[in-house]
């Protein structure tokens, strides 16, 4: 009776987060896994609990980890996953120390080893035969040895062909690098199988570190393997003897398509600073006759070390060459800001360029491109080219000019405001409508109420504010996110277009039906409150006008929108 009453209590102490000492914390575990008045459901909860209040949970895996797997591996398997562990802190000890697969737990491990291999869960094999391997301390040279020996051996002994020895290297694979000798015997044994398997371990392997395995390229070559052969090369040649090689045959093959042909087949996977070095041999000794190899293979050469001196050398060269296209894409894609905005700037001031010239410049440097992040312009740069240039600032440098939650164009917005630019003006109100200015950011929240003054103003003049407003609402994309609380807030801009302005967009039924239509949910929200302003009888009318022009182009998406207007 005492016995029960001692570990009921050294449950419910685990349980209130009192730290217990592995061998209590064992008792406590067998216990719970023993108890038939909990299903698997309820066993799963007070095991989450216990394992996120008792450090000492993870030198238990072998304990609790092979009866939880054989009781219900579907409903434990995520848990076993994220709870797998070969060492832990042990309060009792005030250490942290290693649970050895040869411990008390050795004869239920192995047997749960087996019943995971048997069942192909290469997961949970990898992480059992890993911890068997190494016995819970850091892999060393032998146990990284012992592994290599097993998966030759593993996959010469199975039987079923291709697709069962794959499962094989996908159990038994475990972050140590192959060597040379093994490779061979995988490739030997089974090709197919191993081809990818040997090329992911070659991806892992660092640059400095790399050689050619002419063992295994031999074999490749012998086999016909020509594609396996070339990816090997690819994955272990030494960056100088990549250099020397593309270095050679620049000399000896004079026909560029088989030129390009060879560079491609015999690119080196990974990022090393040779990579720049042989961009700039070759634009310097082959000119255009290589640049559809350059341009697919530049950005790698940029990300590698050293990248930003080669940058220099590139732009350099490619505009001595006047390839200006090459250098538009070199300056917007990879080029820092200070780099494009001083080449912007550079364009303005030379005052020895035909405007034609340094007007095609600048609009190769505006357009937007496939570029993953677009370059902006400094305030003071775009004030200089909307000085001289004002149609590429509303054009191709919109989206580079633009404001947003962190800059705010300040001193363009005064100019536009100046020269009445009315097209500028909306553009940069399109673009500041959704944004939520940030914290310390004073220059955005002063475009912002600069803004919002200009079209109060203007919303004396009703029918010109809706012709200029709504093309903008409807405009707005909808997968911007909304946050109507946070924007209505902080946006004086939204808050004026999307909310006290809406009578005046009931001067025109087209108008709502603009808006009505529009692709953000919350502008066409905006319209169904326009069509409930004023009584109900003129609201009524009005929404069954406007129904006939806008509902039947709504798709079954809008059946609120519907259902608020026909209201």
């Amino acid at each position: 009776m005492m016995a029960r009453e001692s570990k009921e209590a050294a449950g419910a102490s685990a349980l209130d987060g009192t730290r217990l000492d592995a061998g209590k914390l064992a008792r406590v575990v067998a216990k719970l896994l023993e108890a038939e008045s909990l299903d698997d459901a309820a066993l799963l909860g007070v095991l989450e609990e216990l394992a996120a209040r008792q450090p000492a949970f993870a030198l238990l895996t072998g304990l609790w980890g092979p009866a939880l797997y054989r009781r219900h591996r579907a409903l434990y398997r995520g848990f076993i996953l994220r709870r797998f562990r070969s060492a832990g802190y042990d309060p009792g000890r005030g250490a942290w120390r290693v649970a050895p697969w040869s411990g008390p737990y050795q004869e239920e491990l192995e047997r749960w080893l087996q019943l995971a291999e048997s069942l192909e869960d290469a997961e949970v094999f990898r992480r059992l035969y890993r911890w068997r391997l190494t016995e819970g301390q850091p892999a060393g040279p032998r146990d990284v040895g012992r592994w290599r020996e097993d998966l030759c051996a593993q996959v010469e002994q199975v039987r079923g062909g291709s697709a069962a020895r794959r499962r094989v290297l996908e159990r038994y694979d475990q972050p140590f690098e192959l060597r040379e000798l093994q490779a061979l015997t995988l490739y030997r044994c089974d090709p197919e199988a191993a081809r990818d398997y040997i090329a992911m371990k070659l991806s892992r392997v660092p640059v400095y570190r790399r050689r050619i395995w002419e063992g295994l390229r031999s074999a490749a070559r012998r086999r016909g393997d020509w594609p396996f052969a070339r990816e090997l090369y690819r994955l272990q040649v030494p960056p100088g003897q990549w250099r020397r090689d593309v270095e050679a045959i620049i000399e000896h093959v004079h026909d560029p398509a088989e030129l390009i042909s060879w560079l491609e087949e015999h690119h080196p996977r990974g990022s090393f600073e040779e990579k720049g070095v042989v961009v700039l041999t070759l634009l310097r000794a082959r000119g255009g006759e290589v640049l559809p190899y350059v341009r697919r293979h530049l950005g790698e050469a940029f990300e590698a070390p050293g990248g930003g001196a080669l940058l220099r050398e590139v732009l350099r060269e490619v505009a001595a060459r006047r390839w200006w296209g090459l250098w538009a894409r070199v300056l917007k894609t990879w080029a820092p800001q200070r780099f494009y905005e001083r080449e912007v700037m550079g364009l303005l001031h030379a005052d020895d360029l035909p405007d034609r010239e340094r007007r095609r410049r600048l609009w190769l440097l505006g357009r937007v491109g496939d570029e993953a992040e677009v370059t902006r312009l400094g305030d003071v740069s775009a004030v200089a080219l909307y000085a001289r240039y004002p149609q590429l600032v509303r054009g191709v440098f919109a989206r580079r000019v633009m404001p947003s939650a962190v800059q705010g164009y300040p001193r363009l917005m005064d100019r536009a405001l100046e020269a009445g630019d009315e097209q500028l003006i909306d553009q940069m109100a399109s673009a500041l409508i959704m944004e939520v200015p940030r914290f310390g950011v004073a220059e955005v929240a002063e475009v912002t109420a600069t803004l919002t003054q200009y079209y109060r103003a203007l919303l004396s003049e009703p029918r010109r504010f809706g012709e200029r407003v709504v093309p903008m609402l409807v405009g707005l994309s909808s997968e911007r996110p909304w946050r109507a609380g946070m924007l209505l807030k902080s946006n004086p801009l939204a808050r004026h277009l999307l909310v006290e302005a809406l009578p005046a967009y009931l001067l025109d039924e087209a108008w709502l039906g603009a808006l009505l239509r529009a692709p953000a949910w919350f502008v066409r929200r905006a319209g169904c409150e326009a069509l409930c302003l004023g009584n109900e009888e003129l609201a009524a009318r009005r929404a069954r006008q406007c129904a006939r022009q806008a509902m039947p182009s709504l798709g079954a998406r809008h059946r609120a929108e519907r259902r608020w207007a026909a209201r």
